[in-house]
């Protein structure tokens, strides 16, 4: 079980979001760190530093979470492209992507 860690930024707003992950299980286990002061949550106003996560799997959207750690479960056996995408409550991009590969047996 090896923890995988990416990094990724956005320097016009100066995020940056941090993501780990590891599988157990055929369970994918993800933690996504952004800094400076973000606060995961759902709303509808645009405001700076709040927002959500969007999670794909191989380019189809599986849900959304207001919370940096999350556990992905009932993904197809093979390899699976994983997008994480941090959004505004107006559901406008903050530009932060990460993006990773987890093969299930």
């Amino acid at each position: 079980m090896a923890l995988k860690k990416y990094n990724s930024s956005n320097k016009e707003k100066k995020l940056t979001m941090e993501v780990h992950h590891f599988i157990k299980d055929n369970k994918v286990y993800i933690e996504c760190i952004v800094t400076p002061d973000f606060q995961f949550n759902k709303g509808t106003t645009k405001k700076e530093g709040k927002g959500y996560l969007e999670v794909y799997n191989n380019g189809k959207k599986l849900d959304e979470f207001t919370s940096g750690a999350f556990i992905l479960t009932n993904l197809p056996k093979g390899k699976n492209k994983i997008d994480i995408m941090l959004k505004y409550n107006d559901k406008s991009d903050y530009g932060l992507v990460k993006s990773f590969t987890v093969e299930l047996d």
